[in-house]
């Protein structure tokens, strides 16, 4: 009897601590919502490079995945970028924001 309580209890735990792992890995991979992402009007001769260029302080991208980013998500090329488009970029905006405070203070 005690060793079936012994195994009983090695795979309550063995299951809790499963479900728990499980758990913490979905929540903390999940991707940000696409609101919570940057958003930034597209000006004369802007390109994609240049952004992601311009926005290198603030995401952990290479360029090429910035792009591929930034097409993906707001369903563009990077030959349709048309002046005064408004775009999601791959910055959140609290780390955007942060940024620029840092910068005019």
């Amino acid at each position: 009897m005690k060793k079936r309580t012994n195994s009983l209890t090695y795979y309550v735990t063995f299951f809790a601590g499963l479900a728990l792992f499980s758990f913490i890995v979905l929540n903390v991979s999940k991707e940000p919502e696409i609101d919570q992402y940057a958003i930034v009007t597209v000006k004369a001769g802007d390109t994609l490079w240049g952004l992601a260029n311009e926005y290198q302080a603030n995401h952990q991208l290479s360029t090429v995945d910035f792009i591929d980013w930034v097409e993906k998500q707001n369903n563009i090329e990077k030959k349709d970028l048309k002046e005064g488009e408004e775009i999601y970029i791959p910055v959140l905006k609290d780390k955007l924001n942060n940024t620029l405070v840092a910068k005019t203070q």
